[in-house]
Parts: structure tokens; C-alpha cells; sequence
């Protein structure tokens, strides 16, 4: 009884936090889970779980003719692309910004004041590209692309790991 009733206590949080009010100028509007609203009732769970766990989805929804794939994660993603933008300008236009916030503001600005990117040009990048058209030898090319590697630009070759093509539980280079 004790366990169960622990359960309980549990579980109702979580299936209150499923089913969100969301204040959106001064209007009470329901936020549903996109996961929960897509699950098929009518299926059993452990008779089909991809089913249960889908089927509604795949019964309401096709695949936009611009798309090669569409699902849940696609909303989720833009859903969360719209939270994320939404915090960046919200960072962009406080009044009074401290610590995080500030540093958010900054960077979304400096990343969309468009006006003073086209006016600057190319001028950031003329101290690399001098460095890139001085060199004269192989070997000079060669160091100048170690150089830009540091920076994370991938000159001439690029690396990393990842799950093998053919051997999928190796991790190769």
C-alpha cells in the first residue's frame, strides 16, 4: 500500500507537467505534449509498440511534399528552435542585463545586426586572409591550414569519429 501510494504521488506531477497551461498575452491556452497526443490508445503496448507509441501520428499526418522525412522530432525541434529564439531576443531587449543574460543578448545582437556585418564586410577576416595569401610554399600552406584547424575550419581534410559504416559497433576515425 505504502509503495503504491508513493507511486501516485510520483506519477501525478509528471502527468500534470504533460499537459501545460501556457500564458501567452493574458490568454489561458492549452499546451499539450506532442509525444502523448500521438499515442494510439487502440493498440496494446506490448502487441505493437511502434504502433501504440506512433500510430496516431501516422494515421493524421504525411509527409510534406518539401520534406524527405517529417515526424514528432521535427516539431519538437522547431519548438524548441522557438523557445530558443524567443529567449535570445527576450536577452536582446531587457533593460537591465547581468551575468548569462547579458552574454545571450550580446551574442544574438552581434550575430543580427546585419546592418553592421555587410558594412564591416571583410575586414574581421583581412588578418587570416593575409596570413593565407603570404604563404608561398607547401609548407607554409600546410601550416597555415594546422593554424585554421585550431579555429575548427576543416582546410584541405577533416576528422572525427564516428560509428562505422560497415561495423557498427566500431567507433573509427
Amino acid at each position: 500500500m505504502k509503495i503504491s501510494f508513493i507511486g501516485a504521488v510520483v506519477a501525478i506531477p509528471f502527468f500534470m507537467a504533460c499537459n501545460q497551461r501556457v500564458n501567452n498575452n493574458n490568454k489561458s491556452i492549452e499546451k499539450q505534449d506532442i509525444i502523448l497526443a500521438n499515442i494510439d490508445t487502440t493498440v496494446r503496448p506490448n502487441d505493437d509498440f511502434f504502433n501504440y507509441a506512433n500510430g496516431y501520428w501516422v494515421k493524421t499526418h504525411t509527409i510534406p511534399s518539401d520534406e524527405a522525412s517529417y515526424g514528432i522530432s521535427e516539431l519538437v525541434e522547431k519548438d524548441l528552435r522557438e523557445k530558443l529564439r524567443k529567449i535570445c531576443q527576450d536577452a536582446t531587449t531587457n533593460t537591465n542585463p547581468t551575468g548569462d543574460l547579458k552574454q545571450i543578448g550580446d551574442f544574438w545582437f552581434s550575430a543580427m545586426d546585419t546592418t553592421s556585418i555587410e558594412a564591416k564586410g571583410l575586414a574581421p577576416l583581412k588578418p587570416e586572409l593575409d596570413k593565407i595569401a603570404a604563404a608561398k610554399t607547401r609548407e607554409e600552406l600546410l601550416a597555415q591550414g594546422m593554424l585554421m584547424h585550431r579555429y575548427g575550419i576543416g582546410v584541405f581534410f577533416d576528422g572525427g569519429v564516428a560509428q562505422d559504416a560497415k561495423h557498427s559497433d566500431v567507433m573509427a576515425y
